[in-house]
């Protein structure tokens, strides 16, 4: 962990905290935001404190760390492993970028308070694990769910989730892929097509 960062963590004067991972640890100062209402993105929980994937394997300072109320997570480089995060259940917002290596949501199954959920460049089967936690949440929350560049074979679980506030999509411009993910009952979808 970065000097900078463990003073971060040392001297935190709250007990809730959001954590960041980057490719090394280094603090970002700059996010996508991929929700459309403002409400939403206000309700973001920036991270306060940057790991590298390295700083996972620690188990002193994960240990440190869950001794907060961690309500963010934020992993914005590739990591092997994200079962890490199904030992934050307090996690309100989840924000996994460039996950090319996330092969399932299993980690969600034990989470019971998040709402907030962003995904890039993953390949999964399906959501089950969406709607699997959403029957085991501790309160009725609104879910935001964002999806870019993912490829997801089976998306019919989020049929059962309740209360999706939004729906992001950034995808091919493929006109079946857009009814697929509309078909989805959600107060506001978008659907955006990649950037080249």
């Amino acid at each position: 962990m970065l000097e900078y960062e463990r003073e971060q963590l040392n001297n935190r004067d709250s007990e809730y905290i959001s954590i960041g991972i980057t490719e090394n640890g280094q603090r970002l100062s700059a996010f996508n935001i991929p929700w459309e209402q403002t409400a939403h993105a206000f309700n973001m929980k920036i991270p306060d404190v940057f790991l590298s994937p390295e700083d996972l394997k620690d188990e002193k300072l994960m240990e440190q760390i869950r001794s907060f109320h961690v309500v963010g997570c934020y992993v914005l480089t590739p990591i092997d492993d994200y079962s890490f995060i199904a030992g934050l259940p307090e996690l309100f917002d989840i924000y996994l970028a460039n996950a090319t290596k996330l092969g399932d949501l299993s980690f969600l199954s034990g989470l019971g308070e998040w709402s907030m959920l962003h995904i890039s460049g993953a390949h999964l089967q399906d959501l089950n694990a969406i709607a699997e936690s959403a029957k085991i949440q501790r309160f009725f929350p609104v879910y935001c769910f964002s999806f870019a560049g993912c490829k997801i074979e089976d998306i019919s679980a989020l049929n059962a989730v309740p209360r999706i506030s939004e729906l992001i999509i950034v995808g091919e411009d493929d006109e079946a892929e857009r009814r697929r993910w509309k078909s989805i009952n959600a107060g506001t979808f978008r659907y955006y097509k990649i950037q080249e």
